[in-house]
């Protein structure tokens, strides 16, 4: 007995599926555009390695997972867990690792990887009070060594 014939169009459908669901699969370098970009959602309850897989691997860009923190920072803005937000800088240096990863570049371990830093850790570009007022305006003139390390790592 034979099989039943199916009309060209749905058995290339069928077919076309099942392959890219193959190849996604096997988790096949070069096949990132076959898989749905993470939500919102999925964003935020990625680790940091699950986050810098799929920047790497083009499955998320950069700036839109930094995006995706910055909402949620707005949104948690009632907490006052924040002192200072560089939403300009966490944007440019997110723009930067999706320009590096579409050109081929070799990319630093942490590319993409948003960071929070402390107020008692030194940042050059933002106020290190330490939780005291009277340093509210205060700028070290350097990153303290353990913040410089994330940042040559690409943090």
């Amino acid at each position: 007995m034979s099989a039943p014939r199916l009309p060209r169009r749905t058995f290339l459908g069928r077919t076309g599926a099942l392959a890219a669901g193959a190849l996604v699969g096997n988790g096949l370098t070069g096949c990132a555009a076959f898989a749905a970009a993470p939500s919102p959602a999925e964003q935020l309850a990625m680790d940091s390695s699950d986050a810098l897989a799929a920047i790497r691997s083009g499955r998320l860009s950069a700036e839109r997972y930094t995006t995706t923190l910055l909402a949620r920072a707005d949104a948690m803005a009632d907490l006052h867990a924040l002192i200072a937000l560089d939403r300009a800088g966490a944007l440019a240096a997110a723009r930067r690792v999706d320009a590096m990863r579409a050109s081929g570049a070799t990319l630093p371990a942490l590319a993409g990887l948003p960071i929070v830093v402390k107020d008692n850790i030194n940042t050059r570009d933002l106020p290190t009070t330490g939780g005291t007022p009277a340093l509210r305006e205060w700028r070290p003139g350097a990153n303290a060594p353990s913040l410089q390390k994330l940042i040559d790592a690409g943090a």
